[in-house]
């Protein structure tokens, strides 16, 4: 895909040939003919194609393009497409001594960018061109497009999307990313979905994580188990998607309907319902990422303690499943206990006794 497609005559080149300098300047892409067409290329296909695949029109209006036959049958094809598409794609530049009254008929009704004072060196009209192409917004277009698809075609594409979903402030591209490693389905995807949710800022993306997270089986309930605590306003959420996610857990579900009362549940069944009745992978990632959230700190009543010899078991289990996870929470985790930094943990305490109270059950 280019930004633009330059129709012009060869009679304009030197113009052509600075605009196409600016153009570059700018990042904008665009097809030219004497670099797109190569010996023994049937003209007319790569005409065809060349327009098709731009996203506008740049129409070079001159006396000499329109003498030029060729040049006319470029921008009615141009016009053609922009009736049938309903949105403005070709954009007129006057050059030369031309007049209005000189312009096709599809174009006389078009506002025009003027180059016929001063040609290029007229940048007023020059950076009003360059404004509306936009060239940073396609991009910014493609890229997201590229990143939902799961980047067909790249090596290792979960390394990839794991650094759009986790840098910079563009929640947008991060959500593409995240559906792109969704896409993949592999287990690969889950650590970097799942690091991404243990942010603590854009909770509209933290959402978009737990509803992909959702839709990745087994391997992605896990993910979902090891943040279940991780920020308290989002404990209900997770919790009411593994309900419904292990509805089928026979073990899991009688624990719950005996714990639940009036519909809700403490955060302490809540935590044994996960760590000792969910299913094996479920529940390692539950009992794992308990261990790294307070070592060294007081534990939260509702968080189990375990040996170290079970903690290597899950880990050995998590880590067969699931490629960087226990690596992940081990990393992005540490903070809030191996620190051993009590000034960190004490806004911590809190949280939890406000929220150690019950959580409605969907």
């Amino acid at each position: 895909m280019r930004d633009v497609f330059i129709s012009y005559s060869s009679k304009d080149r030197s113009f052509v040939d600075d605009l196409c300098h600016h153009l570059r300047r700018a990042n904008v892409t665009f097809w030219l003919d004497r670099v797109e067409i190569g010996p023994g290329d049937y003209l007319r296909q790569k005409v065809n194609a060349g327009l098709s695949q731009a996203e506008y029109i740049l129409a070079i209006i001159s006396p000499n393009s329109m003498a030029s036959e060729w040049v006319r049958v470029e921008i009615d094809a141009a016009m053609m497409r922009e009736l049938s598409s309903k949105k403005v794609t070709v954009i007129p530049l006057l050059v030369g001594d031309v007049k209005h009254s000189d312009l096709p008929p599809d174009l006389q009704g078009k506002s025009y960018l003027d180059f016929r004072d001063g040609g290029l060196d007229n940048t007023s009209e020059l950076k009003k061109l360059i404004d509306f192409l936009r060239p940073d917004l396609r991009r910014r277009k493609e890229l997201i497009a590229e990143l939902r698809s799961g980047l067909v075609g790249v090596a290792r594409p979960e390394l990839k999307l794991r650094e759009f979903a986790l840098s910079g402030r563009d929640q947008t591209v991060q959500q593409a990313a995240i559906t792109g490693l969704a896409a993949i389905g592999a287990p690969t995807s889950v650590a970097p979905i799942a690091e991404r949710l243990l942010d603590d800022w854009g909770l509209n993306t933290i959402n978009h994580a737990i509803r992909q997270l959702s839709k990745l089986g087994a391997e992605g309930l896990a993910g979902l188990a090891g943040a279940t605590f991780w920020d308290d306003r989002l404990t209900g959420e997770i919790y009411s998607i593994l309900l419904q996610k292990l509805a089928a857990e026979n073990a899991f579900m009688n624990y719950v309907e005996k714990q639940s009362t009036g519909g809700k549940i403490s955060l302490l069944s809540m935590s044994v319902s996960l760590t000792n009745y969910a299913p094996p992978l479920v529940a390692a990632a539950a009992r794992f990422s308990a261990q790294h959230w307070f070592e060294g700190a007081d534990v939260p009543f509702f968080l189990p303690k375990l040996p170290p010899s079970e903690v290597e078991a899950d880990k050995a289990t998590l880590d067969a499943s699931l490629p960087g996870y226990t690596e992940m929470i081990s990393r992005r985790l540490a903070r809030r206990g191996n620190s051993g930094d009590a000034t960190s943990l004490s806004g911590l305490t809190s949280v939890y006794e406000i929220n150690s109270t019950l959580f409605r059950r969907i």
